[in-house]
């Protein structure tokens, strides 16, 4: 029965969560790397006492950061394929683990047809775009354009969820002459300047004046 029901949970987990950051991890994911640790760790030793496992623990978590620098060196120093020319400047921002996965967004742009089928006429800043896989011909997704903000918001709440802009969210912004991802949707933790300092959670205070739930969410996801 604990079985059906990780399984269930694992099925749903991003449908019920795409509005919350996870870094395109599900929860089950957690728990079971987590799971697999301990086990290991405590299978390299045939009995443990409580400051043997402390140590052993200890060590265990030295090796990985030593791990994780090598991993950062590498992706800072090595240069991934350019598939798309518009993906150079991209490939000096992000590392190479970030970088793949959104130049593989951008590729999948040239099968998408975009229609507006909301105008920007009297005063209105938000458009509304539709998007359709020209392969399948089947419409995808639903796209809103602010032009005051410079924001864009598709349903399907990639970004909000892992911090990379989908697909259908990057067609707009070329429909719109935008060719480069706009400063606000680059996520500060997935650059290659993300150690560089220290990076401080502070509450998202109202300054004077209107602040629109957009720009919110966007403060928070960069925090």
């Amino acid at each position: 029965m604990a079985q059906v029901s990780i399984r269930v949970e694992e099925k749903w987990s991003h449908f019920c969560f795409q509005g919350t950051f996870s870094a395109g991890l599900r929860s089950i994911q957690g728990r079971k790397s987590i799971r697999k640790f301990l086990h290991k760790l405590t299978s390299e030793i045939n009995s443990i006492t409580p400051s043997d496992f402390v140590l052993h623990y200890l060590k265990t978590a030295e090796q990985q950061r030593r791990e994780e620098l090598e991993e950062d060196f590498y992706g800072n120093e090595s240069a991934p394929a350019i598939i798309l020319g518009s993906s150079a400047i991209l490939k000096q921002v992000y590392t190479c683990l970030m970088f793949r996965p959104i130049q593989e967004e951008l590729l999948e742009c040239l099968s998408l047809e975009s229609e507006e089928i909301s105008s920007n006429d009297h005063g209105v800043i938000t458009t509304k775009f539709e998007l359709t896989d020209q392969e399948s011909g089947t419409k995808t997704r639903f796209v809103d354009f602010n032009s005051l903000e410079s924001y864009v918001t598709c349903g399907y709440k990639k970004y909000e969820s892992v911090g990379i802009l989908c697909v259908n969210a990057l067609k707009v912004l070329n429909m719109k002459n935008i060719f480069h991802i706009p400063p606000q949707y680059i996520l500060k933790r997935w650059t290659k300047s993300a150690k560089d300092e220290v990076v401080v959670v502070e509450d998202v205070e109202e300054s004077e004046g209107e602040v629109s739930d957009e720009s919110m969410r966007h403060a928070l996801i960069q925090d």
